[in-house]
């Protein structure tokens, strides 16, 4: 693997922060598993909508998450589990 294969498929510091924030955000029951908006996104990490959005294309593109066509982002791999007590 190139240098340049290896870099392309490692989030940068700032991806990765983006990552890990939506990770945990779909994680909270709170939020039943939806995505957080950019916007919310931008404002938990403390940077600029612009910075996020750019973010986010560049994870989308290594394929780490999908960017429906709703602009929903969807974590690869990810599923929905049902809170206990429901069916």
């Amino acid at each position: 693997m190139s240098r340049t294969d290896t870099r392309r498929s490692t989030p940068s510091p700032t991806q990765d922060e983006v990552l890990q924030f939506i990770e945990a955000y779909k994680a909270d029951s709170r939020n039943d598993g939806n995505s957080p908006t950019y916007r919310e996104i931008a404002h938990g990490l403390g940077k600029s909508t612009q910075t996020i959005y750019g973010a986010c294309l560049r994870l989308a593109a290594k394929g780490l998450i999908v960017i429906n066509a709703r602009g929903k982002i969807v974590l690869q791999g990810g599923k929905y589990l049902r809170p206990d007590g429901e069916s």
